[in-house]
């Protein structure tokens, strides 16, 4: 059984780095998993949050949701994607926070993210 390693991404951005480890397969095996990402930017926030829902909708139904595509290509406005995918888009709250580091929020979110990731791997 391949290895598998949990991911507490701080300083996140809008998500490069994260999507780097979580975009790695071997022999179908996905050996990271991100368990939080932080970030206290509004603007990175927004964007990682609808990266980390797009990676759960395409685990979920193996496509990106059509209305991404539209909403990218600047056809329709940006969706509520709580409507498009409401489970996707709860792991993704979960992943992706809007925190500042050095708060007890902060420490508390992630202290209870690295409990879950040991929990899973």
């Amino acid at each position: 059984m391949s290895a598998t390693f949990g991911i507490v991404d701080l300083f996140a951005g809008p998500g490069g780095l994260g999507e780097g480890f979580a975009s790695l397969v071997e022999d179908g095996h996905a050996p990271f998993r991100i368990g939080i990402s932080v970030e206290k930017e509004a603007s990175a926030h927004r964007t990682l949050k609808l990266r980390a829902f797009l990676r759960e909708y395409q685990a979920l139904h193996g496509t990106l949701p059509d209305q991404f595509i539209d909403f990218h290509a600047g056809l329709v406005p940006e969706p509520d994607w709580s409507a498009v995918d409401a489970e996707a888009w709860q792991l993704a709250i979960d992943e992706a926070r809007a925190l500042e580091l050095g708060t007890e929020a902060a420490a508390t979110a992630i202290d209870g993210a690295i409990e879950k990731l040991r929990k899973k791997l």
